[in-house]
């Protein structure tokens, strides 16, 4: 019984003194077994190599893996166009997946919010990002025209003839991308029906 006592407490002994380390992001464990001088062989575990289930909480600052794939969104929200011209919120960017509307006239504008709003409301660190779907519901003749925010870029493909205007029955994908905490950057990429 006090050889076993003994060999514990060696055991314990060799994790606390050192037989743990850290090197390469991976752990080498090599315990020594009791006072009879034989050690086991040294074992390397990779953490990123083992399953250990869901992050706890809403911030994750490691690499997480979607196998099964994400799904994205969010609610849509309806926005009633009242005259030629609409300011969209960074609540309604920053809570919803897809934001319709229905275009009143040939070149209404739609004004996207303040860099400054989105980035107190949801893009709270350099480098997020956040996509919304817009729709443009009115009838084919119907055209919306997207106006930067205070220290908004937009950004549209490099395509001969883009104006710049969002027809009736189109969508258009945005992905909203903080720059700094004075910047962010929209890429608009209209999609129309087949």
């Amino acid at each position: 019984m006090k050889e076993l006592i003994i060999g514990v407490v060696g055991v314990l002994a060799a994790f606390i003194i050192g037989g743990t380390m850290v090197k390469n992001d991976a752990i080498t464990i090599s315990p020594t077994i009791g006072n009879t001088g034989n050690t086991e062989t040294a074992e390397t575990v990779n953490p990123a190599a083992q399953s250990l289930g869901a992050s706890a909480g809403p911030t994750h600052y490691n690499t997480e893996y979607f196998y099964g794939g994400v799904v994205q969104g969010g609610p849509i929200e309806t926005i009633s166009i009242v005259s030629t011209s609409t300011t969209i919120t960074a609540k309604q960017v920053c809570d919803n997946g897809a934001l319709s509307f229905a275009s009143k006239t040939s070149s209404s504008s739609t004004t996207l919010p303040t860099a400054a709003a989105l980035n107190s409301n949801c893009l709270m660190k350099d480098g997020d990002t956040k996509y919304v779907t817009f729709y443009n519901r009115g009838i084919a003749a119907s055209t919306t025209a997207f106006v930067a925010g205070t220290g908004m870029t937009l950004y549209s493909p490099e395509v001969t003839g883009a104006n710049g205007m969002i027809a009736g029955l189109n969508t258009v994908l945005l992905k909203f991308w903080r720059a700094s905490s004075t910047a962010v950057f929209v890429d608009v990429s209209e999609q129309v029906p087949q």
